[in-house]
Formats: C-alpha cells, sequence, structure tokens
C-alpha cells in the first residue's frame, strides 16, 4: 500500500482529492497489518510529513475530514507527534477527535513481530 502512496503523492500534494484519498486509504491498510515492516512503513511516514502542509491545512483537513473515523485514526498514527501538526490546527483537531484505536500495527510493535 505505501506504493500506492508513494505514486500519488505528487497529485496529493497538489491536493488532489482522488490522491488525498488514496494516501488516507493506504495509512488504513497499513495500520491493520499485524506485522512491522521497514522500508514501507518509512516511507509512509515520510509521506504523511510531506503531505500533511503541502497542500495546506485547508485541503488536507477537508479532505481528511470526508473519510470514515477509523481512517483519519490512522492517519492520525502515522502523524503522531509529528511537530508540524502546529502549523495545521484544523488537521490537528480532526486528529484528536478521532477515535483511539489500538492498531494491529501498534500491537506488533508491543510484541516485536
Amino acid at each position: 500500500m505505501a506504493g500506492a502512496c508513494t505514486a500519488a503523492l505528487g497529485f496529493a500534494k497538489q491536493g488532489e482529492p482522488d490522491a488525498l484519498r488514496t494516501c488516507f486509504l493506504a495509512a488504513y491498510v497499513r495500520a491493520s497489518q499485524p506485522f512491522l515492516g521497514g522500508e514501507d512503513l518509512e516511507s509512509m511516514i515520510q509521506v504523511f510529513d510531506q503531505l500533511m502542509t503541502a497542500p495546506g491545512d485547508e485541503t488536507f483537513s477537508r479532505a481528511l475530514a470526508k473519510q470514515r473515523p477509523e481512517v483519519r485514526s490512522a492517519v492520525g498514527w502515522f502523524l503522531n507527534n509529528n511537530p508540524k501538526l502546529k502549523q495545521c490546527p484544523k488537521t490537528a483537531k480532526l486528529l484528536h477527535d478521532a477515535p483511539k484505536i489500538d492498531w494491529p500495527l501498534v500491537k506488533a510493535f508491543r510484541d516485536g513481530r
């Protein structure tokens, strides 16, 4: 799924709704996987670091608000503790209000798998 998100990055940074949705859904799929990964996990974190501010807080948060709460929660996991959230108050609020899910990926971190 990281490949789909990476492929969509250029369009997503321009605020293209379908590309943003592709990245949001990739976060959901990856957070739902019960195993650790190296390259794909790192690339997802890097993509979301770029995506949060590139299209602007208004565009990013508007696209994210259209997603199901659990998708917003997954995106929040990838943006957790990102200092750029301070520049994006609308996105920060959406992520704060998203459900707190104990994702299979988080369990894998705890279990060291």
